[in-house]
């Protein structure tokens, strides 16, 4: 009986302590209905609870750290014997978008009571307060504003790294704020934070400290260059207007004080032109440069060769990419690379890339020295990295379905067509065919309704008509056409010797022809895609030539034997047509 009496009261306790502990209640939401940009988010902290039940107003902690959360009104409520006490504490400035209210901790009769974290949007804006004008007046809440220093507001815009930059080259620029008291502000203009002209990296990065009563904000973006130009921002001007916190949570505002930094300039150059590498794609800062062969160095024509590149210096990483291989010495035409471009993996000072090689030819002994370049952007000067060449084996084999390329078609293999085509087969004549019934009634066509076919014919005879014309203007139109590779000929000639244009035109010229000369049906044709025999031969040849000068440091002679090929195999080009 006894152990029963005592559970029921151990019951009964507990039910009475759950239910005073159910009669308090934490809430922590931000305090209005607007929140703009760069401006103080005011939290108001509601807790419901009875007299007796004290709150413990140095307890109160934001995401585990101790605030000061001032007491703004205590309410008592007609419902019970309940009170309504209210404080509000202040949060830094938010940038726009969706922000969380922290857990707020506070003790009350000495148990620990934590609120559900709450949301709130900061929109963009000037710092207004939901609850204060746009523009305030000195004197403008209730009470009078009594400052026990004077205000002191400082605006400053910098840049935090180079103010000439290349394209794709990083800086920092920004705007920092001091200041010695509460502030409002109410016109705002920060032209380097937009940076027209250059490209944002990212969101901005906002830092606050506070040091023997002075408060320092910074709105920090990165940019980068792109077009090339002078970008001038500024003047920026700040207003502002202090303000103190009267017993009741009001404010109540100061005369407006204001600061204004001069105007920045950020010049974008252009890459320099002199020396610059034909493997140069936008890195920025000395990098070297070293190719790893992670698969097996046998393999049979058109498996896959497995290397890893690896890139290690100081720079911008995000300017560092693998240049175009495809395009270098003894990589054209001797190797298939794939479609998609390597991915680089930074990993501290140092960027990885893999890529995957498939060899055409047996005659393949090695993967070629490649070239890789960067521009520093200090000295303005290209530095040129050339790696080791690889000893590779390649055995025979058939090619991959992926690997395949275009089998130039041989003499035997034509002849062995025309032969099968001529071969005729021994005619046989059918028997005669005995008449019936049917044959002795009207034909199918014996009747009125074929007269209907008349302008069917009518329509027949017109089609045949505009398609023969059309015929005839599209071979007006070839005829005419081999004037077009002759023009981009005498283009070409007429070039800076040894320059790009001259080579880009000769090649242009030699393709067109072959197009005109009913060789190739598209003068948008790979090299790698022509015939290894022949006149397309000649012409693949001469196009891997002019590649390899672009990398090697060719004299002005060899450069007036490549125009003169070129011009000798398209007159032979010409000739074959005729």
């Amino acid at each position: 009986m006894v152990k029963s009496l005592s559970i029921l009261w151990i019951l009964v306790t507990l039910f009475l302590a759950g239910s005073a502990q159910a009669q308090i209640k934490v809430t922590a939401d931000a305090d209005g209905i607007n929140f703009p940009e760069n401006a103080p988010i005011k939290i108001l902290v509601t807790i419901t609870h009875s007299p007796q039940e004290a709150i413990d107003e140095k307890s109160f902690k934001l995401g585990g750290k101790p605030i000061v959360a001032k007491l703004i009104d205590q309410t008592k409520m007609t419902a019970g014997n309940l009170q309504l006490s209210m404080y509000n504490f202040e949060l830094p400035p938010q940038l726009k978008g969706l922000h969380l209210v922290p857990e707020v901790q506070v003790v009350i009769a000495g148990q620990t009571f934590r609120t559900v974290p709450t949301t709130f949007e900061v929109k963009s804006g000037g710092v207004t307060n939901s609850k204060s004008p746009t523009t305030p007046s000195p004197n403008t809440g209730k009470g009078k504003y009594k400052p026990n220093i004077t205000p002191m507001l400082k605006f400053e815009g910098f840049v935090d790294g180079p103010k000439i930059l290349y394209p794709g080259q990083k800086t920092l620029v920004g705007y920092t704020y001091t200041y010695n008291v509460n502030l409002e502000t109410t016109a705002e203009q920060t032209p380097l934070l937009e940076a027209q002209g250059l490209l944002k990296v990212g969101d901005k990065i906002v830092q606050e400290d506070e040091k023997n009563g002075i408060s320092t904000l910074k709105f920090i973006q990165i940019v980068k260059g792109d077009q090339p130009g002078d970008f001038t921002y500024g003047p920026s001007t700040l207003e502002a207007v202090p303000y103190q916190l009267n017993p009741t949570g009001e404010r109540a505002y100061g005369d407006k004080i204001s600061s204004k930094t001069p105007a920045i300039t950020i010049k974008v150059i252009p890459y320099p032109a002199a020396e610059k590498p034909p493997s140069f794609n936008g890195a920025i800062g000395d990098f070297n440069w070293k190719t790893t062969l992670t698969s097996s160095p046998s393999v049979s024509v058109g498996d896959e060769l497995s290397i890893s590149f690896d890139a290690a210096g100081k720079g911008d990483w995000d300017t560092v990419n693998l240049p175009e291989l495809c395009c270098q010495p003894s990589i054209s035409g001797q190797f298939r690379l794939s479609d998609l471009p390597a991915v680089g993996k930074l990993n501290g000072d140092s960027k990885h890339f893999e890529m995957q090689l498939r060899p055409l030819s047996t005659a393949i002994t090695e993967i070629p020295s490649l070239e890789f370049s960067s521009l520093n952007p200090d000295t303005g000067k290209y530095r040129v990295v050339k790696t080791e060449p690889i000893p590779i084996k390649v055995e025979g084999g058939a090619l991959k379905p992926d690997a395949i390329i275009p089998k130039p078609e041989t003499e035997s293999s034509k002849l062995q067509s025309r032969e099968e085509f001529q071969t005729v087969q021994p005619l046989e004549i059918p028997g005669n065919r005995t008449f019936t019934s049917a044959d002795l009634r009207n034909l199918p066509f014996g009747n009125w309704w074929v007269l209907f076919l008349i302008p069917l014919g009518i329509g027949l005879l017109i089609f045949q008509f505009n398609w023969i014309n059309f015929l005839d203007k599209k071979k007006a139109v070839a005829e005419s056409s081999g004037q077009k590779s002759e023009a981009i000929l005498k283009q070409a000639l007429e070039s800076p010797l040894g320059s790009s244009l001259q080579y880009d035109l000769l090649n242009q010229a030699l393709v067109t022809r072959l197009v005109e000369a009913g060789e190739l049906e598209s003068d948008r044709v790979n090299s790698q895609l022509l015939k290894s025999t022949g006149i397309q031969g000649e012409v693949r040849k001469f196009m891997s030539d002019i590649e390899a000068l672009r990398y090697a440091g060719k004299q002005e002679k060899s450069d007036e034997e490549i125009v003169k090929r070129a011009h000798l195999i398209f007159d032979k080009i010409s000739e074959g047509n005729e």
